[in-house]
């Protein structure tokens, strides 16, 4: 059944209206499974001070919705999810399991959040410090519909409120997404494919050390093909090795069939990545 991605920034709303979401699909005679940071977080100050503790709490949350997704159940997913790498992971996950998807936007002005939060408990371990806050303000990528991964895209606000209803045809009426090669599970079609997941996955990092070794240069051409890599920065030898590692791994439980493919969907999960970071 479908995903549901909640957006927002802090005390922009977003738990309030899951809650409410919840309400209408469990009224409707649905099913749901909300998927919340707030079971995964302590202290969100602790969390969102530092990057890793960080990616650890969204991989956390992908491996829920990931468990979760079925096709009995809708999927609500409760978090910021301000980075748009993040969110196309998420998107990619929906595609891979052929349901629906949308997103649903928390907005507020900045200083009625920054007032509520102010309301909160500050031994709750929920009150966000004001560097904290603004930080992750700055950080925010907002939802854009013209992007597939933020397709449908709702927005509730304290002076306008999405409409139930249309989220319920949103992903229950359309089609579910097609799973591509990038998404879908397949079986081995060659004996010698993890031959050439090893090699081409190493041609690509290869390029990218070569390159980067000339100068400054963010978005790399590799040769055939037509998506380029973008990074954001410089990436060192031992942290491409590791992507590549992860991608392999990954590879290995969800098998491309066709040895054409590996570098263009190589290059497209070096990107959400790199988007992430």
């Amino acid at each position: 059944m479908p995903l549901i991605v909640i957006v927002g920034l802090p005390c922009s709303g977003k738990s309030y209206w899951s809650s409410k979401i919840v309400d209408y699909f469990n009224l409707a005679g649905g099913q749901t499974v909300l998927i919340s940071d707030n079971d995964y977080i302590e202290n969100v100050n602790y969390i969102f001070s530092d990057s890793n503790r960080e990616k650890q709490m969204r991989g956390q949350l992908k491996s829920a919705v990931h468990r979760h997704l079925n096709k009995e159940k809708v999927v609500i997913l409760d978090s910021s999810n301000y980075i748009k790498g993040y969110r196309y992971e998420l998107f990619c996950i929906a595609k891979e399991q052929a349901t629906t998807y949308c997103v649903v936007e928390c907005s507020n002005l900045k200083d009625e959040s920054w007032r509520l939060n102010n309301l909160r408990d500050s031994s709750s371990g929920k009150r966000y410090d004001e560097k904290i806050f603004n930080e992750l303000h700055l950080r925010y990528e907002a939802p854009n519909s013209q992007n597939r991964w933020d397709s449908p895209h709702f927005v509730f606000s304290n002076s306008f409120e999405a409409s139930f209803d249309e989220i319920k045809s949103a992903i229950i009426d359309k089609k579910p997404l097609k799973p591509n090669q990038s998404t879908q599970s397949q079986p081995l079609s060659e004996a010698n494919f993890l031959y050439e997941l090893d090699s081409q996955t190493k041609q690509i990092i290869d390029e990218i050390i070569k390159v980067q070794k000339l100068g400054s240069i963010f978005t790399i051409k590799i040769i055939g093909q037509t998506n380029p890599v973008r990074l954001n920065r410089i990436f060192p030898l031992p942290e491409l090795n590791r992507l590549r590692r992860s991608f392999i791994h990954y590879t290995k439980m969800h098998p491309i069939d066709k040895f054409d493919q590996i570098k263009p969907t190589f290059i497209q999960y070096l990107n959400s990545i790199t988007d992430n970071d």
